[in-house]
């Protein structure tokens, strides 16, 4: 094969771009860079933190309910992480802790 990858970004549309920008950045990520939409307002981030790469885009005619989109995320303590997520208020979208481990 004459190429191969040297990286790959998940790309999400969302339904509220500060809010997604908002949870990602207490996930750790920072935001790397933007770009307005139509209106003026961001319409899209990219995130980083050291090798995990994330593009968040302003979503508008789709479902999302419907977006089949999975992220694993790595953690040297989840524990410590899913708390601190819910104390910031996030508590009602944070589900317990399950096995099989990888959960």
């Amino acid at each position: 094969m004459p190429a191969s990858l040297n990286g790959l970004v998940p790309y999400l549309h969302v339904t509220d771009l500060p809010r997604s920008i908002a949870f990602y950045e207490l996930l750790g990520l920072e935001v790397v860079g933007t770009a307005a939409g139509a209106d003026g307002a961001v319409g899209w981030a990219n995130l980083r933190r050291g090798d995990a790469w994330l593009m968040l885009a302003q979503g508008t005619k789709f479902d999302a309910r419907r977006q089949a989109a999975l992220l694993y995320a790595f953690h040297a303590d989840v524990a410590a992480l899913r708390d601190a997520v819910a104390a910031s208020g996030l508590a009602r979208h944070v589900g317990p802790i399950a096995h099989p481990d990888h959960m």
